[in-house]
């Protein structure tokens, strides 16, 4: 029985760090109504509405940080490629 509880602490602990997840591509689209960024692969990540997307631009390779949140990927962190 204590195994099984250790089982399911551990799943529940893990849980909320398996959400996050990190991507690069070359962006197609950007949205700034949407507040929305598009990759190559045509994965769509939304951006929080007091982050300003407008800086990066259609060709741009990009590293983008994210946390699953319901149907979205919400940015957590942008940046260019290549830059710390």
């Amino acid at each position: 029985m204590r195994a099984l509880l250790y089982s399911v602490a551990a799943v529940l602990i893990s849980a909320p760090l398996a959400l996050a997840a990190d991507v690069s591509g070359d962006i197609t689209s950007v949205d700034n109504t949407a507040n929305t960024i598009t990759l190559k692969d045509g994965s769509v990540y939304t951006s929080p509405k007091d982050v300003d997307i407008s800086k990066f631009k259609v060709g741009e390779k990009v590293n983008i940080s994210y946390d699953n949140s319901g149907d979205k990927m919400m940015i957590t962190k942008i940046k260019e490629a290549g830059r710390p």
